[in-house]
C-alpha cells in the first residue's frame, strides 16, 4: 500500500469512528423493524418519513462500505 493508500486508509477509519456505523446500524435496523407493523403505515407522514431517513441511513453505510471495497482493491 503506498503513502497516499494509506493516507485515505486512515481518513476513511477516522471517518467510520466518527460516523459511528454500530450506531447508524442499530438505528437503521430499529426502523426498519418499525415498517414491519400494519399500524405504522395507517399514518402516511411518519411512514414517509420514516422511509426517507432509512434511505438514507442504508445509502450512508452502502456509501463506506464501497469507499473502504474500492481502498482494499486499491482503486482510490
Amino acid at each position: 500500500m503506498d503513502e497516499r493508500q494509506e493516507l485515505l486508509r486512515k481518513r476513511l477509519e477516522s471517518l467510520c469512528q466518527q460516523v459511528r456505523i454500530d450506531t447508524v446500524t442499530a438505528k437503521l435496523k430499529e426502523l426498519q423493524a418499525l415498517t414491519y407493523s400494519d399500524a405504522f403505515w395507517t399514518d402516511h407522514e411518519n411512514s414517509r418519513e420514516v422511509s426517507q431517513e432509512i434511505t438514507r441511513l442504508q445509502k450512508d453505510l452502502d456509501d463506506l462500505d464501497m469507499l473502504q471495497l474500492l481502498l482494499e482493491a486499491g482503486e482510490l
